[in-house]
């Protein structure tokens, strides 16, 4: 468990100071919802529900092909994953910690996203939220982290 905690934490460090994870988690979901929204007319009738949809799946997309597994490419691009042939470690922890990484880096952006659709366009609050917080959460766990 110490080790699964321990690559996850360094992760979780590199991940915040990777501006291309920073922007596919952040900008790219927003840029997103300010067009659809604007584009759509959000603030009138109940189209703010299908952005917001169509901004959740796009951000998990994003998560998951362009966040933080990038930066597991980079380094196997630059080599630095031979390093745990020196420490050898299996995949799984690596694995774990990618999707551990991407949830905690994610869910912000969920709530940045309701607490935007509430007070930018007047979507009232879902009366699920944690099941659409869950739905949410395993589909950025589950998504392209095993490719």
């Amino acid at each position: 468990m110490k080790k699964y905690l321990a690559i996850a934490r360094i992760d979780l460090l590199l991940a915040s100071r990777n501006r291309s994870v920073l922007f596919f988690n952040y900008i790219f979901p927003l840029i997103f919802f300010f067009s659809f929204g604007e584009l759509m007319d959000a603030e009138k009738g109940g189209a703010i529900v299908q952005v917001v949809t169509m901004v959740l799946i796009l951000g998990t997309l994003g998560n998951g092909l362009f966040g933080a597994g990038m930066r597991i490419v980079q380094e196997r691009d630059s080599n630095i994953l031979r390093r745990f042939k020196v420490a050898p470690i299996s995949p799984l922890p690596i694995l774990t910690a990618s999707m551990l990484t991407g949830l905690v880096s994610f869910l912000p952006m969920i709530a940045a996203v309701l607490v935007l659709a509430h007070f930018v366009y007047g979507m009232p609050v879902p009366p699920n939220l944690a099941s659409l917080v869950v739905i949410v959460s395993v589909g950025v766990v589950a998504f392209p982290r095993w490719a």
